[in-house]
């Protein structure tokens, strides 16, 4: 087994005294830098009792140690902004002592992972500076021999580069340029792929566009080029194959669209990092960063990329104060390029620096923390340290179920038996966005409020789009609804879109004929498609009589000939997950003997409640697993955890890759199920398909007693109402 990597704090400092802390940090810091250690340890303690914070020895240390650059891995729940934003203050109160005059909010950049943490660091700062006032502590008024600033300069490290890009734009020959938000840059890609298509006629290029553009920003952000494309970074190569087209092909799309981004004066989130650094290459531009920013303080370091990293060593100069948090065991983003080295190898890069480890968590009751910790031990690439949680108890639960089916009915079951305020702070996680679509239907159908995190919803299901359009079309056969006809007869789509003279791109029909001839369509080319005469007069007969007659006396009709002409055909093309469980939500909400008309006024009357719950982040969450990163909840509901979904080592070991990539993509799967587990509070259920268990069920339950619950299966698909 590789030997694991050390901080400079010691595996049993939990046992050290007051007096032995002191003489560590005394040993371990920066002689330039230190400050009366007794002095500052009476003010640390006195800050925590302000707070009503417990202080662990862990933290103690860190906190007491002043060294120019430092690293503090701050596990799950252990409370790291706080930490690092204590740091800052800390050195704020002692600058003046030690410098003779006062740091100002324009010296302490803070730089943190996305927006949101922009101002939860903002707020943080003041929420901690404020009980120090309150209690006389600090003052806010300059003159008084406490003054401290009360402000931070926080950033995104994108919004960092916008803002040095702008004022160096002119030499940048950027003057004029704005931001290409994420939507049109699809839009640009899509335009650059058509170039490509018209120039090579004969050769089929089919992509993904939300593929291509994340290709796009992983060559980049691995600080690589476009002569890279197609080399031996084996996590580039995997992409560019998942995308099915040939390096070359993908160059030239590449080069077009930054040639359209250049036409139109835009620049991309990931032209902001290539620009930023290749802008810090100038010895002026660094100099004055550096006599700027005195202080800097990087949250999340383990999901920086390589290219952010490379901008993060040039702002650093010589004497800045460099402050990162991170935590080794939560880097999840490596297919966006994020790289876990950043932080297990921190000391390479910055190799004046010190690394200290926190060990107490303090979200996760204790069995709970002990089953993420069995998931994350099996991880070689990460620092040795012993996790504990700062509070006993906790429940654990695994939940067998059959099939899909069974796991909706006992999920539901949970959730009947809990209190809405409870179920208001709860996350259902799934490991794919997909897996969103049966678990938001299930609630749906129920009435439980929810809100999703980077998920998709049961209507966003293309099958469940394509139906309502086809109902639209009988119930209101307009101009913009025939375009739909090809998805229910037995007519080609591109015979269709030429008749009705339909504009794809800009979604619009332009040639219209009779309606009550579109009904019949006797004429060429239309003669040679069999059934589509009978078809049309079944179809004609239930567009007249949709505001009379029920759902229920022709859902059935209608959805057999969705299958036969179109449905079949798509799924010959492409997978689509739960393709046959769509005409099960279909059926659920709209086989009733009720008119068309006002089952589609119900329908979107919980469509509407269903957006603003999502607006207020009212109900129970449903997220994916990447999209709880920095988040914690009462109860946490990990769902489809089956060896053949989650983790996904059958797929990893079934890539041609190198036995390295293997071993560092299997950790990526344990740290996302360790991320996944350690946002829960008080009660952590697993639900596995009993014949096919993930390993972490078998890892959680192995050694020890856990409680095993078999739910009794209900009908879920009632119309008895929860709320």
């Amino acid at each position: 087994m590789k030997e694991r990597l050390c901080t400079c704090t010691p595996e049993n400092i939990m046992d050290y005294t007051e007096k032995e802390i002191i003489e560590l940090s005394k040993s371990l810091s920066t002689p330039e830098y230190s400050v009366p250690l007794k002095v500052k340890l009476l003010i640390i303690k006195r800050m925590y009792e302000i707070y009503g914070f417990s202080l662990s020895n862990d933290l103690l240390l860190a906190l007491l140690v002043e060294v120019k650059q430092q690293m503090i891995l701050a596990p799950a729940g252990g409370c790291k902004t706080t930490s690092s934003q204590i740091k800052l203050i800390l050195l704020k109160i002692f600058w003046s002592k030690m410098y003779g005059r006062h740091l100002t909010s324009s010296e302490c950049l803070c730089l943190v992972y996305n927006a949101e943490n922009r101002h939860q660091m903002d707020k943080k700062h003041l929420d901690l500076l404020a009980p120090l006032s309150l209690h006389g502590f600090i003052s806010f008024s300059e003159g008084n021999p406490s003054y401290v600033n009360s402000g931070i300069t926080s950033h995104t490290l994108h919004s960092f580069c916008k803002y040095w890009i702008s004022i160096y734009a002119e030499e940048l020959k950027l003057s004029g340029y704005t931001v290409l938000e994420e939507g049109n840059a699809l839009t640009f890609l899509s335009s650059a792929v058509n170039k490509i298509r018209k120039a090579n006629p004969n050769t089929k290029i089919v992509v993904k566009m939300d593929r291509l553009k994340s290709l796009y920003d992983l060559v980049w952000g691995l600080n690589l080029d476009y002569a890279d494309i197609g080399k031996s970074n084996e996590l580039l190569l995997d992409s560019i194959n998942a995308i099915g087209l040939l390096p070359n092909q993908i160059v030239d799309i590449f080069k077009t669209y930054d040639i359209t981004k250049k036409f139109f004066k835009k620049y991309d989130f990931t032209d902001m990092l290539t620009i930023m650094d290749k802008l810090l290459a100038r010895e002026d531009v660094r100099e004055r960063m550096h006599s700027l920013y005195t202080c800097v303080v990087v949250d999340e370091i383990q999901d920086f990329t390589p290219l952010m990293m490379c901008i993060l060593k040039k702002i650093v100069g010589p004497e800045t104060r460099l402050l990162a948090i991170g935590d080794e065991d939560q880097s999840i983003y490596a297919f966006r390029g994020a790289d876990v080295d950043n932080a297990v190898r921190f000391t390479e890069h910055f190799p004046e620096s010190k690394v200290f480890q926190l060990t107490v968590n303090r979200r996760c009751k204790n069995n709970i923390l002990d089953a993420a910790t069995k998931v994350i031990g099996l991880n070689e690439n990460r620092f040795a340290k012993t996790l504990v949680a700062e509070k006993e108890g906790g429940n654990v639960t695994l939940c067998p179920y059959i099939d899909d089916n069974d796991q909706m009915s006992c999920f539901i079951a949970k959730l009947r038996e809990e209190k809405r305020e409870t179920i208001f702070n709860s996350v259902a996680c799934v490991r794919e966005k997909i897996y969103g679509q049966p678990l938001t239907f299930s609630l749906f159908l129920y009435n439980i409020p929810f809100y999703t995190l980077n998920v998709s919803r049961f209507y966003q299901h293309e099958g469940f789009k394509s139906f309502l359009e086809i109902m639209n079309l009988l119930w209101k056969p307009t101009k913009e609804n025939w375009r739909n006809l090809y998805k229910v007869v037995n007519i080609k789509k591109d015979d269709w879109f030429r008749y009705i003279d339909y504009d794809e791109k800009r979604q619009k029909v332009n040639g219209f004929p009779d309606k009550n001839s579109l009904w019949e369509l006797r004429f060429e080319p239309f003669v040679k498609y069999s059934g589509l005469e009978e078809a049309l007069k079944e179809l004609y007969q239930i567009s007249k009589s949709i505001n009379t007659y029920g759902c229920c006396d022709y859902i059935d009709y209608v959805l057999e000939l969705f299958k036969k002409n179109y449905w079949n055909t798509r799924l010959s093309m492409e997978m689509i997950e739960f393709s046959e469980e769509v005409f099960n939500w279909i059926n659920q909400i709209f086989k009733k003997d009720i008119i068309y008309p006002a089952l589609l006024r119900e329908y979107i009357e919980k469509l509407d409640f269903m957006t603003m719950n999502q607006k207020s982040h009212t109900g129970i969450a449903v997220a994916t697993m990447h999209a709880l990163k920095g988040l914690e909840f009462q109860k946490v509901y990990m769902l489809y955890m089956e060896n053949s979904i989650f983790p996904a080592f059958h797929f990893i070991d079934l890539k041609d890759y190198s036995q390295k990539m293997i071993s560092t993509l299997k950790e990526a799967e344990n740290r996302l199920a360790y991320v996944a587990m350690t946002r829960a509070i008080e009660e952590l259920t697993l639900f596995y398909r009993s014949n096919d268990p993930s390993v972490y069920v078998d890892i959680i339950s192995k050694k020890e007693e856990r409680k095993y619950e078999k739910i009794e299966s209900m009908m879920i698909f009632s119309n008895r109402k929860v709320w």
